[in-house]
């Protein structure tokens, strides 16, 4: 299903390390693997110079796979406006997923969204240096769905220059005034979540009876199925048998919350990154565009974004849940497309001024005499 458009690879990369926290390993020299899923077009024997790569960081709990449908939308959207995609590098955090069974038996309790960023660009890093055609090609255009919005964001505001722009699709980052429990969050769900079945015909099953997946594009909620689970046993369950999550429940819910670092905190969970991301967004000096969903929570505070958004900045709203780009692949696609193709092109187009701008290697008389215009204070 997923080869009709892309070709696909998977690399293990290096994760940052050390890590935030003591206990995001079991043992401090631990190291992680940041698992990297590249979707190349068959259409394309090598990618074309200046034309733009996809940089995509994924959901919690959600497999990447099931964004396919989408990323074949917007590929051919960009296409009929003349961008050719080179192709998409997709990342999902340490413990989702691939590279929560490859690094199984070296996870501790916390997952720190502040090191999803340097997990991100320690990844696309290591695929730079090793000259992966991709990362060599053209810009590169972030986005991120969830937390992988805030992750992508959060890369853009300490490496303001590394996208051409930044997509956040449902974005985790939120303003002080949208602070809750996070015992009233999705994070009470994920714990509680049934994670062992018999077999797989039996989550199908079930699946298809949930409400929560009505809504999917039978697209996405094929791949979900068919890349969101695992055979037992595993490293939690070795005594089991049948089928688990890919991204087991106690990783998804380390990743919604974390204990509180306050002894005396009234509430004994919290999740700072959404809000310190949200508070810079300033810093972040590429176009940037939030996409929300109307029956989400994150647009209702909508009012509270022109404040962090400078021109050129969108803020756009769809019909949808939290879960839209697997409902709606190609509406979600739709609504990108003028934002990328706008700024793709004035990116061209600064990028040429830029290249015919004169560099002086030697200080020149004007800048000796601007030296000289007044008397030293030193």
């Amino acid at each position: 299903m997923e080869e009709v458009v892309f070709k696909k690879t998977y690399v293990n990369c290096p994760a940052a390390y050390p890590r935030n926290h003591p206990t995001s390993t079991m043992h401090p020299d631990d190291r992680l693997i940041v698992q990297a899923a590249i979707y190349e077009p068959k259409e394309l024997t090598q990618p074309l110079k200046g034309a733009p790569t996809l940089i995509f960081h994924a959901a919690n709990g959600m497999p990447r796979e099931a964004m396919i449908p989408f990323f074949e939308d917007l590929y051919q959207l960009l296409k009929d406006n003349s961008i050719q995609l080179n192709g998409i590098i997709s990342f999902e955090a340490v413990n989702q997923c691939n590279s929560n069974i490859i690094n199984e038996k070296f996870l501790g309790d916390t997952y720190e969204w502040n090191d999803g960023p340097r997990d991100l660009l320690s990844g696309l890093s290591y695929l730079r240096f090793g000259r992966h055609p991709l990362m060599m090609s053209g810009p590169l255009i972030g986005m991120g769905h969830s937390v992988g919005g805030n992750i992508v964001l959060s890369l853009a505001e300490t490496n303001p220059h590394f996208f051409c722009m930044v997509l956040g699709l449902e974005a985790m980052v939120l303003p002080d005034e949208a602070r809750i429990d996070m015992r009233d969050s999705y994070a009470a769900q994920s714990y509680k979540r049934r994670d062992i079945w018999p077999d797989l015909e039996t989550v199908k099953d079930r699946m298809a009876k949930n409400p929560a997946f009505k809504n999917w594009d039978p697209r996405a909620f094929g791949l979900y199925l068919k890349y969101g689970f695992r055979e037992l046993p595993t490293q939690l369950y070795p005594n089991e048998r049948g089928v688990t999550l890919s991204t087991d429940k106690h990783a998804e819910t380390h990743l919604f919350v974390q204990r509180s670092k306050k002894p005396d905190a009234e509430v004994p969970f919290e999740r700072e990154e959404p809000h310190e991301v949200f508070n810079d967004l300033l810093k972040i000096e590429v176009p940037k565009m939030f996409l929300c969903a109307q029956s989400s929570f994150i647009g209702v505070f909508e009012e509270y974004y022109p404040a962090k958004m400078k021109p050129g900045d969108e803020f756009v709203m769809i019909p949808g849940s939290h879960l839209v780009p697997y409902e709606q692949p190609k509406v979600v696609a739709e609504a990108f497309v003028p934002f990328i193709k706008k700024n793709y092109f004035q990116y061209v187009e600064d990028r040429e001024k830029n290249i015919k701008t004169p560099r002086k290697r030697m200080i020149d008389q004007e800048f000796a005499d601007l030296m000289n215009s007044r008397d030293s204070k030193l």
